[in-house]
């Protein structure tokens, strides 16, 4: 088996013309632009892909490197820029300065950002999940506040006290089972937010490695006509 390349010092990894790039740790989600909106600071998030079904959507989709080494988004031709305050990815209108390099390790399969002023430092492009709701918090005094109306509160400790009791223990509860383990990725919603985070930070291992696939010219110009329909 012939061992991949080495990540390249030099030039950003991508390939030519239009790709996807997808997140395989977080159910084939793909790079997309939250909303399909092309404004200045629209966020980068991964959604489903729509690719495979030619609709006009798609185009979020599609990511390219300019000739100056800038990653873009085909729909808008926007280039993908940097918050500092939430750590996101949101489209920057251009002419913009500041703007982050991207470059992709086929080895590693990471994506790493550079940022302006820190290029010795590299961060790493990750999905984060999203863990559904899970109402388990009970409100222990309303509880006994509310059987005493039917006469079953004789041999329940006060309230107040029994408040003051939970808060001294130590909760039964895992924090896997109340939503609170980090990696817990269960949410019915399509959408996920990416961030950037250090290079070495161990959290969201499987969600900070990228797919980056090609489309076809063909089908691009195909999905290009569509939005003159």
């Amino acid at each position: 088996m012939t061992p991949l390349p080495p990540c390249p010092p030099v030039g950003n990894g991508f390939p030519e013309g239009y790709f996807t790039i997808k997140c395989p740790g977080s159910q084939g989600r793909v790079l997309d632009v939250r909303g399909g909106d092309v404004a200045d600071g629209a966020e980068i998030i991964i959604y489903k892909d729509k690719t495979h079904k030619f609709r006009k959507s798609a185009q979020n989709q599609l990511f390219f490197v300019d000739k100056h080494g800038t990653l873009r988004s085909k729909a808008s031709g926007h280039a993908v820029g940097y918050d500092s305050k939430g750590h996101r990815l949101v489209l920057r209108k251009s002419p913009h300065a500041d703007l982050p390099k991207f470059s992709y390790c086929e080895r590693s399969r990471e994506v790493l950002v550079r940022l302006p002023g820190m290029e010795e430092k590299p961060y790493l492009m990750a999905a984060l999940p999203m863990a559904a709701p899970k109402d388990t918090k009970v409100d222990v005094p309303h509880v006994v506040e509310a059987l005493g109306y039917f006469g079953l509160s004789p041999g329940f400790p006060d309230p107040e006290k029994l408040t003051a009791h939970n808060k001294s223990c130590k909760s039964l509860v895992d924090d896997d089972e109340i939503g609170g383990e980090a990696d817990v990725d269960d949410h019915h919603e399509k959408m996920r937010e990416v961030r950037i985070i250090q290079k070495d930070d161990k959290s969201v291992r499987d969600r900070r490695q990228w797919e980056v696939k090609v489309i076809p010219e063909s089908w691009a110009e195909w999905t290009e006509s569509l939005l003159h329909v």
